[in-house]
């Protein structure tokens, strides 16, 4: 590029002014497109690691929720089995659909109920 702007420089000055404008609006326009493509790049892996952050949190939050009602279902299935025998499949069907503060209630009840029915009766029962 050099010898193309001396050779213009024997030709005229305006030339060479106009060559060195081009060539000055190239390389800002050449370090803007640098910038930008580092800028999404950096972005980007900015973005990735935070939603890969994000997605493991909320992975493991929701497995530590889905542990506690497996928990808590298990208990109650041991706690009637316990105290009243075998469990009647649809107690265990509702057992499986109930949710974590209908569990709770439920297990508070099979600890002081004396029959299995009346585990349910109360906060957490249904109807």
């Amino acid at each position: 590029m050099d010898e193309v702007i001396e050779a213009l420089s024997q030709v005229g000055g305006d030339a060479v002014v106009d060559i060195s404008k081009t060539r000055g609006y190239i390389q800002r326009e050449e370090g803007r497109a640098l910038g930008r493509a580092e800028g999404l790049e950096e972005g980007h892996r900015r973005g990735r690691s935070e939603g890969l952050a994000e997605g493991r949190a909320e992975g493991r939050e929701r497995g530590v929720r889905i542990g506690m009602q497996d928990g808590l279902r298990d208990s109650l299935r041991i706690l009637l089995s316990a105290r009243f025998g075998a469990i009647p499949d649809h107690v265990v069907v509702a057992i499986e659909a109930a949710e974590p503060e209908v569990l709770r209630a439920w297990i508070a009840g099979a600890a002081t109920a004396s029959t299995a029915e009346l585990a349910f009766e109360g906060p957490g029962s249904r109807g």
